[in-house]
């Protein structure tokens, strides 16, 4: 039985699209894809670079468009309450 062939992370493939009627793109997806961590990709796409790798932002910003990223409204404003509560809880 052949080998399988593992290419190099800057080599590959991109798809363009994830396809009609599959799951939009998300970190995790990307995160994968890219071969870096989900905290990586939020740190890059919130806009907080100082500590990543200019290639890796580079490598998850190419990702990003190609998979036409989109954040999930509603998850952000889940996390936006929770945060909201937290604080009025500890105010």
């Amino acid at each position: 039985m052949p080998q399988k062939r593992v290419l190099p992370q800057s080599r590959r493939q991109v798809p363009r699209t994830l396809g009609a009627g599959s799951p939009p793109a998300t970190l995790q997806s990307i995160a994968k894809l890219c071969g870096v961590s989900k905290a990586t990709v939020s740190r890059t796409l919130n806009g907080n670079r100082a500590l990543v790798a200019p290639e890796t932002i580079t490598r998850i910003l190419r990702t990003a468009s190609q998979l036409d990223y989109r954040p999930n409204q509603a998850a952000r404003s889940l996390a936006r309450r929770a945060v909201a509560m937290r604080r009025a809880a500890a105010g």
